[in-house]
């Protein structure tokens, strides 16, 4: 039996065989026919059997080890090249980091991270939602998103602003508040953190300042020996300037006094890049209360294992035991001083307040034992800023609201409009086409402006009130502002938001005269304005502005006929 299925075996794989040979024979055959060449076959190693090693053997004679195999002479001869050359230091990769390379040994240490570039950010389109930042009281961001918006901040200031200055006070205002405008556009951010972002921004450029000299400062190399920066973020007038400047006598003595106070800085915190407001906000959803500041000294001077720094253990075990003997002092705050002021005195560093953060200083906190105030330019600057800022965002929502009735308003009117009226007139359809005619001052008869009329109001006593409700169907139209020299000169858009005489622009009463118009587009920078101001006088700077502006001035369009060629009839009267 076991012969006979054997033979069926043989017989099976020969007829595989010869079908396999008459097939190959076939393609050479087209091959052939195609004038391609046959490749030789490649022979395959045939595969080692495993050796099966006596166990008892094995025992007896001991380990079998094998002998290390020489090194290749090529390797040998390129490691003396290496020994030769003495390359030491950092090498700059393609990537921005930086990879030592240890000849002594052969071996090279792991790869840096290379630059932070936050392209995850910088590639947002501007329809997509603008990330939320939260703050605390004190004007610190909190939340998930702090760390990315510092990071952003870090790499906006290595972009957009040089190095080449020796005191971040000294840069120009304007470049840091186009930073600030440029991280508005990436975050949903309150002004109130302007001067955490500033402040940040400081630190930032002054570290990025210390990473370059680091790396890539030589004092034995003069001026005229160096070469380009490696860094390429650097430009070469930024790199000459920072060097020529390493080189002086003035430098060298502001680097020799800050080393030597960097070296009496023993005190560091254990939360790494985790800043003491998102430490302090983790701590109050896990109390649920906002968190004293001696508990955030304890929770960020303390390892994740639970075991304090060596310089905090005795600061941390003496707030534990004040806090345990006067109960009643964990209910003061900061001003009127603290369980952390107790420990460890009432005095605050200069420029900022110990557990609490880079942000707040003591002068807008007011600790105890404060011996300077803040200037008072200095707070009036920053209340005309905050100001302006909250007047624009109003404006802007105002603008909005307005926008949103007037498309409500022309719904109702397509809605309320018909072919005739019910006593068969088309008075209707005669308005209309009044009005597709650019008529609209005459179109409704007595009720509005016309030819004979001026748009102004009447100065006759007792005609205040009757002028002013004539024109409260000018609010929310918008209007051509013409030049008060030359009539038929345009100078902006806008839109009427008042006519009432008592509105106040600019701290002044708008009068019977003028209305108040929010320019919408500016057609005509170097326009004067009628009545200028302190921070407007031209119409380059009255983009999304409130102004006052005369009647006599302007013309009420259509949007969907009136052109800003149009000028008004200056002579007679043929205002809105």
């Amino acid at each position: 039996m076991s012969s006979a299925r054997g033979n069926n075996n043989s017989i099976s794989c020969n007829a595989y065989a010869q079908q396999r040979i008459e097939n190959i024979e076939k393609n050479k055959r087209k091959l052939a026919a195609l004038n391609i060449p046959i490749m030789a076959q490649q022979v395959q190693p045939r595969k080692k059997q495993k050796k099966i090693h006596d166990t008892n053997t094995a025992r007896i004679e001991g380990p079998n080890l094998r002998p290390r195999p020489e090194r290749n002479r090529a390797q040998i001869e390129e490691e003396r090249v290496f020994d030769d050359l003495h390359l030491d230091g950092d090498l700059l990769n393609n990537s921005g980091g930086h990879q030592n390379s240890n000849v002594n040994n052969g071996t090279k240490n792991r790869k840096g991270r290379g630059i932070t570039k936050k392209d995850d950010i910088f590639s947002r389109t501007p329809d997509m939602p603008k990330l939320k930042i939260l703050l605390n009281g004190y004007g610190q961001p909190i939340g998930e998103n702090a760390r990315q918006l510092s990071s952003v901040i870090g790499c906006q200031v290595r972009k957009k602003i040089s190095i080449a200055c020796k005191d971040w006070r000294l840069i120009d205002v304007e470049k840091k508040y186009e930073l600030w405008d440029d991280i508005k556009s990436y975050f949903d951010i309150d002004p109130a953190a302007l001067n955490w972002v500033m402040r940040t921004a400081g630190r930032k450029w002054k570290e990025f300042k210390s990473t370059i000299k680091e790396l890539y400062f030589d004092p034995d190399l003069s001026l005229d020996e160096i070469e380009e920066c490696p860094d390429k973020r650097v430009s070469d007038a930024d790199w000459k300037f920072l060097y020529e400047y390493w080189l002086t006598s003035e430098f060298q003595a502001r680097s020799k006094a800050g080393k030597v106070s960097r070296q009496k800085v023993q005190l560091l915190h254990t939360s790494g890049s985790v800043s003491f407001a998102c430490s302090e906000h983790k701590l109050a959803m896990k109390l649920g209360r906002p968190p004293r500041r001696d508990e955030t000294f304890i929770k960020t001077h303390t390892r994740k294992n639970g075991v304090p720094s060596i310089q905090a253990e005795p600061i941390i075990n003496k707030l534990k035991d004040v806090v345990q003997v006067y109960p009643e002092l964990k209910e003061k705050t900061i001003q009127e001083g603290d369980v952390f002021a107790l420990v460890c005195g009432e005095k605050e560093p200069k420029g900022y307040i110990r557990a609490v953060g880079l942000g707040p200083t003591p002068q807008d906190i007011g600790t105890p034992g404060l011996k300077g105030y803040a200037p008072t330019r200095l707070q009036m600057e920053i209340l005309a800023r905050t100001k302006a800022e909250k007047d624009k965002a109003a404006l802007e929502k105002r603008i909005l609201q307005l926008q949103a009735e007037i498309e409500e308003r022309a719904q109702l009117d397509r809605a309320s409009e018909g072919p005739m009226s019910q006593h068969g007139s088309t008075s209707r359809q005669n308005v209309n086409s009044r009005l597709e005619h650019g008529d609209e001052d005459n179109a409704y008869g007595d009720d509005d402006c016309n030819d004979e009329d001026t748009i102004a109001p009447s100065t006759a006593p007792g005609t205040n009130d009757a002028s002013h409700s004539k024109h409260n169907s000018l609010v929310g139209r918008e209007a051509i502002l013409y030049a008060l020299l030359r009539s038929d000169q345009p100078v902006a858009k806008g839109i009427i938001v008042s006519t009432n005489p008592s509105t106040i622009v600019a701290d002044l009463p708008i009068g019977r005269q003028f209305c108040e118009v929010v320019v919408t587009c500016v057609l005509k920078r170097d326009a004067v304005l009628a009545r200028p101001y302190d921070d407007m006088q031209t119409m380059a700077t009255a983009h999304m502005m409130s102004l006052a502006w005369p009647y006599k001035k302007l013309k009420v369009i259509n949007k969907a006929s009136a052109t800003p060629n149009t000028s008004p009839n200056i002579s007679g009267n043929g205002q809105c």
